[in-house]
C-alpha cells in the first residue's frame, strides 16, 4: 500500500513463476487500476490460464488532465 508505482502485470506474471506447478482456480485482484510501471497485464492474466476477478479500490471520478504541447512553427515549401 506504500508503494509508488502500479505494476499489475509484473505481480500477475510472479504469480505464474511461483504456482507453474499448482492449479489456480481464480485470482481476485484488488487496485486502483492505475497501471504505471512493468508489462501489460492483459498477457500476465492470460499466461496464468485462471480467471481474473478485478475489484476496483480508490476515487470513483478520475482527474482530467490537459496539455498544451507548444512546438516550433516550421515551414516546408
Amino acid at each position: 500500500a506504500e508503494g509508488q508505482v502500479t505494476a499489475i502485470g509484473a505481480a500477475l506474471s510472479d504469480l505464474g513463476r511461483r504456482h507453474s506447478t499448482g492449479q489456480l482456480a481464480g485470482v481476485v485482484v484488488f487496485s486502483d487500476f492505475d497501471q504505471n510501471a512493468g508489462p501489460p497485464p492483459l498477457a500476465a492474466a492470460q499466461k496464468l490460464g485462471a480467471p481474473v476477478y478485478p475489484v476496483g479500490v480508490g476515487p470513483i471520478a478520475a482527474l482530467d488532465l490537459a496539455v498544451d504541447l507548444q512546438a516550433p512553427l516550421v515551414m516546408k515549401k
